[in-house]
């Protein structure tokens, strides 16, 4: 048996700590991708809402106490993806409509109970 699945490994940048706009543009990125073919759609690391840069690139990023680090975070915070929820909901709803899958990394956000305000990086899969 010879299988051929087309394969999209999306090489774009999201709107970084927007996760409106980023996850808006991901489901345009899944639908180009979806018309031409494509059965299997791969995001990289965090892509929603992007990946936290600073942390390579500024000295004091691993300082709790310095207020540009914390303004970051409670930014990437609130643009953190709570699983499952509404965004989760669009990209499971999106790759039943097309028939594909869907792989896409997120900052995950523990919103409710155990882990309250933890974020991690996962890997979501649809």
């Amino acid at each position: 048996m010879n299988l051929k699945i087309k394969v999209a490994v999306v090489q774009a940048a999201p709107v970084y700590y927007n996760l409106k706009i980023s996850l808006e543009k991901a489901i345009d990125l899944i639908s180009d991708a979806a018309k031409q073919g494509a059965k299997l759609i791969a995001f990289g690391e965090t892509w929603l809402p992007g990946y936290p840069a600073w942390l390579d690139m500024c000295n004091e990023a691993a300082l709790w106490n310095h207020e540009l680090t914390r303004e970051l975070f409670a930014i990437l915070k609130e643009n953190s993806v709570i699983v499952p929820g509404k965004e989760t909901e669009k990209l499971s709803a999106l790759a039943k409509k097309l028939k594909v899958t869907i792989a896409i990394g997120v900052n995950e956000k523990i919103a409710t109970g155990k882990g309250h305000g933890t974020l991690y990086n996962s890997f979501l899969l649809f």
